[in-house]
């Protein structure tokens, strides 16, 4: 069931692109007319989008609502939270500038990926991480750059963790790994061939693997014993993007967040990391 703090809409746009045609045609009709959908019943629903009530019910099922009442007052609810927006800021010329444009998709991202935030989910994943005899990261290309920024936040609560950028060297790390090590993948696109072969290689080792990826159905999340999903699309030309990256780095925050939370053994080391460093700045 869908948790009462994730966003309908995010859930929705998230996982459109692995729907049926006819679901997507129902997802988009929502998508355009949000407000209007929290008044209509599921035959005008039905009516609006071409499709049956049976396959509006369906949707209702892949976001993770077993009735359409319950789709509904969710979505109302979020409408009625969000309408907090004013008006942005303009140039000169009444055009909205690129970095106001900008910072503004960023925002969206940021808000609608902690729509899709499972607390429990964030706090169990802690608990992993704290267990792990060590945290194994990867990731390739730009999906490097949330992993660098988990390995950081891992060595300042005294984690021990592992990331290279060679894969090979990944993978021989993998291979020599123990059972209570944890792996760890960044892919946006969840199809990297290098990243489901490491997490098949951490499968055969016992290793539990965990992918942060943009899409909801990946084949890395298939082969990963869980997998973290924020928004962040992206094409090959807008590859590498921080709008698709942002979702991930927020997740990294959220983690270490809660093992702060979660350990005060760990939440102390943070003082040492801080001291160890103090006498480089001026």
């Amino acid at each position: 069931m869908t948790s009462e703090k994730q966003s309908v809409l995010a859930l929705l746009k998230l996982r459109l692109p692995s729907m049926t045609k006819v679901l997507m045609r129902i997802g988009n009709f929502v998508q355009e007319n949000p407000e209007q959908v929290t008044l209509l019943s599921i035959n005008e629903v039905a009516d609006g989008s071409g499709a049956s009530i049976a396959s509006v019910m369906r949707l209702c099922n892949e976001l993770d609502f077993n009735s359409f009442a319950s789709f509904k007052l969710a979505l109302a609810t979020e409408i009625a939270v969000g309408k907090r927006s004013g008006p942005q800021p303009t140039r000169a010329d009444g055009k909205i500038s690129h970095s106001v444009q900008l910072g503004s998709e960023l925002c969206e991202v940021l808000h609608m990926t902690a729509g899709l935030v499972n607390d429990d989910e964030i706090d169990e994943i802690a608990h992993e991480m704290i267990r792990a005899k060590r945290v194994l990261l990867h990731g390739i290309g730009a999906s490097y750059m949330p992993a660098a920024f988990m390995s950081y936040k891992l060595t300042r609560l005294g984690i021990d963790n592992f990331l290279r950028t060679d894969s090979h060297i990944t993978r021989m790390a993998v291979n020599n790994s123990a059972a209570d090590s944890l792996l760890i993948l960044f892919s946006s696109s969840g199809s990297i061939r290098e990243s489901i072969e490491l997490a098949k290689l951490a499968r055969q080792h016992s290793v539990r693997a965990i992918a942060f990826t943009n899409r909801f159905k990946s084949p890395l999340g298939e082969v990963c014993d869980r997998q973290v999903v924020s928004i962040g699309s992206e094409t090959p030309l807008s590859s590498g993007s921080l709008q698709s990256k942002t979702g991930q780095l927020f997740f990294v925050e959220l983690l270490f967040d809660a093992i702060c939370r979660l350990s005060d053994v760990h939440a102390e080391r943070i003082r040492g990391a801080a001291d160890a460093v103090a006498d480089k700045q001026f």
